[in-house]
Formats: structure tokens, sequence, C-alpha cells
């Protein structure tokens, strides 16, 4: 910290781990880094963030460094566990392939958009979410998106059945088996309100505002 209390950070370097990744390895190749930056292992290092990768935290062991488990990877791993039920993965499944429809049809996004204006001509049109399959919270916000973005999507459809476009009456038929139905909107409204805390705490713990906060596998160093 700085005079004011304020949280400094410092990058000392980026480099490739060679091959082989045990944690002998990991562990010299910090000695390395610290003995480069005249680093005094002993006064200057209070602890080690990482995830919960076994290699890592044994490696920190090596080196006498006290291990911190980084919250909002944890947070990831058990989150990430509980949407493998499968009820709900069916649905994430379904919901997801809707989101990808709309993603990837470019055809339709000036439509959509209008669609959006018409129905709430004073607010920002939205564009719907890339997913990314590492990052729980990826699915939260898309799942977060869609319900935001439900009456634009049965409109889109509605307007599609109107169409005599051959390519678009094929479109819409994928839409037809990809629209959520009002029981599954439901359950999207309650995993949304019951992830929603997580979301919130994951984006506490991953900003780099407050002291106890880390970026995966980083030394917290006096």
């Amino acid at each position: 910290i700085n005079d004011n209390f304020e949280l400094q950070q410092a990058l000392l370097i980026i480099e490739e781990m060679p091959y082989n990744h045990t944690a002998d390895n990991i562990a010299n190749k910090l000695r390395h880094i610290f003995n480069q930056w005249k680093i005094n292992l002993q006064e200057k290092i209070i602890a080690g963030v990482s995830d919960n990768d076994a290699k890592i935290i044994k490696a920190f062991q090596e080196l006498q460094i006290a291990n911190i488990s980084y919250s909002a990877h944890t947070i990831h791993l058990a989150v990430s566990d509980g949407l493998k039920i499968n009820l709900e993965q069916e649905l994430l499944k379904k919901a997801k392939a809707l989101n990808l429809f709309l993603v990837h049809h470019d055809k339709y996004q000036n439509r959509f958009l209008q669609i959006q204006k018409i129905l709430q001509p004073t607010k920002d049109t939205l564009a719907p979410i890339q997913d990314i399959d590492t990052r729980w919270n990826s699915t939260y916000k898309v799942l977060e998106r869609l319900l935001k973005l439900k009456q634009a999507i049965k409109l889109l459809y509605e307007a599609m059945q109107k169409d005599d476009n051959k390519e678009i009456h094929k479109d819409r038929n994928n839409l037809a088996t990809l629209y959520l139905t009002t029981e599954e909107w439901i359950r999207v409204e309650e995993l949304t309100f019951i992830l929603y805390p997580f979301f919130q705490a994951t984006k506490f713990l991953s900003s780099s505002t407050y002291s106890s906060i880390f970026n995966r596998s980083t030394l917290q160093i006096s």
C-alpha cells in the first residue's frame, strides 16, 4: 500500500513455465524469479495466492510460503458442480442453445433490435451475450440477458412465422424447438435468483480494489 493506504500492484514477470509442471519445478522457478529481483523469501514474501491446484500449493509449502486459496475460483468450482445437477443441465443446455441461435444469426440482428425499440423505446437495445463454457458467471449473464430479451425473442419468432422465405421458415422451426416453455422461463428466473449472490461475490472478489484479492497464482510481497 502507499502512504494513503491504497492498494498498489506490480507485475514482476510474465514468462513461460516449461514442462514438466511439478511442484519442485514450480518452486525452483519461483526461487529463480525471487533471486532475479533480489527478493528475500523470508523477509519479503507474506503469502502466495493460488487456485486449488495441488502442485502449486505443494510448491508454496516447499518454499515455506503460506498459501491462500483464490476465493473466486473456489466459488467457481462450487457453483459449477451445483449446475451439473441433471435437472438443471437440461435447462441450461436448452437456454444456451437458444442464446447461441441469437448470437450466430446475424441476419436477424437488425430486426431483433427494432423489436426491442418498439417494446421499450426509451431504453437501450441489448444484444445476446456470448457464453464462455469455462466461466460459470458467463452462464449467469446469459440467463439474465435472456430474461430481459424474453418478449423480444417471442416477437421475433412471430415475425418469422409471417415471412414467406423458405430459409427463414427453417430458422423459425429451429427457434421454435429452442424457445423455452413457461415453466422453463420460471426455472430460469429462479436459477438466476439463486446464482445472483454468487455472481456478486465473484465480482467483488475479482476486484483489484481490496487487499485480500489477488489474481490466480500471484504473490503478495511486503
